[in-house]
């Protein structure tokens, strides 16, 4: 760790600064140079570079126990804790339950309890009229057993119905690492998506998301649960997603997770919906909506 002397409290410096001053770190030799000269701890002000451009600095090496001992130094005046933050949190709290209380129904129980944007169906266009049919991967007990039991909850949510399309692609389990073992249902769709004709749908930028959120000091965050599940599919298209398992044919009534358009399809959308709040208090990246504001009384 580098720390620079300074009159407010110290930087530790990154990349950026360790090149600006030419600091060079030599891991085989435990050594640290600043422009060719070694650094050491009894070194503060004495390097000297003949180089105009580069800047010298007054620097010393701190291990982590004197890092540790002059935090503990620290006073409460220095380290000016937002008491306001801390005076209003169980009021906020309260607030917050008392909306999710109101509005119960709107939020998901688990992740096949998906809604229907009221939208237009969706549809998914291809290159190319030649069916994409491919046989189902080769899946253990278990395994099947976990797929079986997903495509049923799918089927009782009503996000697939049986198929007899002429497309197929296989289905396989993915490892979820909250639950450390394959439990994440996936479609292969690579066959299809190399037909998939392609949607220029610009995608969020972080940066200017950022930008907008710079000055507001409270806000809500809202994840769609299974976001894509939410998207209708034309009638006409939903043969296109059908996958096999080892013990029937299925087809997709929404948009699922794996097609090369879906992020565009989700993103145009969600933004549409926002589009006259997103300029004023709403802004989203896919299916993460973030409300914000300046004040309390602004946000409720």
């Amino acid at each position: 760790m580098y720390v620079l002397d300074h009159t407010l409290p110290y930087i530790i410096l990154g990349m950026p600064e360790l090149s600006k001053y030419d600091i060079t770190i030599d891991c085989s030799k435990q050594k640290i140079c600043q422009n060719g000269k070694n650094l050491n701890k009894s070194q503060n002000d004495k390097n000297h570079s003949n180089d105009k451009n580069k800047q010298n600095i007054s620097l010393h090496i701190s291990e982590c126990k004197q890092i540790n001992s002059h935090c503990s130094q620290t006073t409460e005046d220095q380290v000016n804790p937002p008491q306001s933050v801390t005076e209003n949190k169980c009021e906020l709290r309260k607030e917050v339950k008392d909306i999710i209380k109101n509005f119960d129904s709107v939020f998901s129980k688990d992740k096949y309890d998906v809604g229907a944007l009221r939208v237009e169906p969706q549809r998914i266009v291809l290159n190319s009229d030649l069916p994409v049919s491919l046989r189902p991967y080769r899946t253990s007990p278990v395994e099947e057993q976990e797929i079986k039991s997903q495509v049923e909850k799918l089927l009782q949510a009503g996000l697939i119905k049986e198929s007899n399309s002429p497309y197929s692609s296989p289905v396989t389990l993915a490892f979820k690492r909250d639950e450390g073992k394959k439990t994440r249902l996936c479609i292969d769709f690579r066959k299809l998506n190399a037909l998939c004709k392609s949607d220029s749908e610009p995608l969020p930028l972080m940066d200017s998301l950022l930008d907008k959120l710079s000055k507001a000091k409270i806000f809500s965050s809202l994840d769609l649960a299974s976001g894509y599940w939410h998207v209708p599919i034309h009638p006409k298209d939903t043969e296109k997603l059908a996958f096999c398992t080892n013990f029937g044919l299925y087809e997709w009534c929404r948009l699922p997770f794996g097609i090369k358009v879906a992020p565009a399809i989700f993103n145009r959308l969600i933004r549409r919906i926002l589009t006259k709040y997103k300029i004023d208090f709403a802004c989203n990246y896919f299916d993460d909506i973030i409300v914000y504001s300046s004040s309390e009384l602004e946000h409720w």
